[in-house]
């Protein structure tokens, strides 16, 4: 067994040989990558904590979310039961809890704090979140409306629907 002096010859000499990789990698850095390796060992296991469970059919599902986001409850719910969604926001808020219900009740309570538009058919449901809620209401502007005003008589459109209409037969007779 080798033993470990401090000294730069002898690390030059493990470096050579490869032999040491503690030598290679100044004391801070080491502690750096260590401290990094942890934290990464904890987030993984806090994101592997969260779990989705769905059961039951369309009509009567049954969702049990530990700490999942709404993405992952949207995923699950597109194996289960074709539910397929599109969002330009991110639905990363965790959710918790157990639902019951329909699937349409289930997503309207999951969905709760955004805007959001259902579609279905027979087997599929579709979900377009537009984004979260917002105290305000977004009112739209404002337009005069378009009068139609008699058209000019150089228009050719004009011109048409008069000549067709002077040359189509009579039918009250």
């Amino acid at each position: 067994m080798i033993k470990r002096v401090v000294t730069s010859s002898l690390c030059r000499r493990w470096l050579d040989r490869s032999a040491s990789i503690r030598c290679r990698m100044p004391l801070f850095e080491l502690r750096l990558a260590i401290a990094a390796l942890a934290i990464a060992l904890i987030l993984g296991a806090s994101a592997a904590r969260a779990e989705v469970r769905v059961q039951g059919s369309a009509a009567a599902a049954q969702i049990d979310a530990v700490g999942a986001s709404i993405t992952e409850v949207l995923s699950s719910l597109r194996a289960a039961f074709d539910v397929r969604y599109r969002s330009p926001i991110a639905l990363d808020e965790t959710v918790h809890g157990t639902y019951e219900g329909s699937v349409k009740s289930i997503l309207s309570r999951v969905l709760a704090g955004y805007n959001y538009v259902i579609s279905n058919d027979e087997t599929t449901i579709e979900i377009i979140v537009i984004g979260r809620r917002s105290g305000m209401a977004v009112v739209a502007p404002a337009t005069a409306p378009v009068i139609a005003s008699p058209a000019a008589p150089g228009n050719p459109a004009t011109q048409w629907r008069t000549s067709v209409g002077s040359n189509a037969p009579d039918r009250a007779r």
